[in-house]
């Protein structure tokens, strides 16, 4: 099964409730998920059909395989979950994971993202400014 399929199932499962059929498909999506499915895997996170738990799940592979490219998606995807009343737990874990992981290159995208003229995750940017030790 491909990555779109995954996502299909994924959708349809959490719209239905069906939380075993989720975790399932996303655990194989995980698995076969490679850099060349980002584009694929930011489309979903950015999608109306994606709720905030399908967005905290798609934070893990985007984190993992797109690293620090892709902060302001992350930034936009966890903000949309705080809005809607929810804690983005997993979500902070993901990006303080991959902060802690390359912390010299997320310092530097984290303060070139700061340092630019209206940055609207400028609190986000400097709580995760505080896991990029070296």
């Amino acid at each position: 099964m491909n990555v779109e399929s995954l996502l299909t199932l994924m959708f349809e499962g959490s719209a239905n409730n069906e939380v075993e059929l989720v975790l399932a498909n996303f655990e194989e999506l995980k698995r076969i998920s490679t850099i060349a499915n980002l584009p694929v895997l930011i489309a979903a996170m950015q999608s109306e059909q994606s709720d905030f738990w399908l967005r905290e799940l798609l934070a893990e592979p985007i984190t993992r395989l797109g690293g620090c490219d892709y902060l302001p998606i992350l930034f936009d995807a966890l903000e949309k979950g705080e809005d809607e009343g929810h804690d983005n737990d997993s979500f902070c874990f993901f990006l303080i994971e991959m902060a802690e992981a390359d912390p010299i290159l997320c310092r530097k995208k984290l303060e070139t993202m700061i340092a630019t003229r209206g940055h609207k995750h400028r609190e986000i940017s400097e709580w995760l400014l505080e896991f990029c030790s070296s």
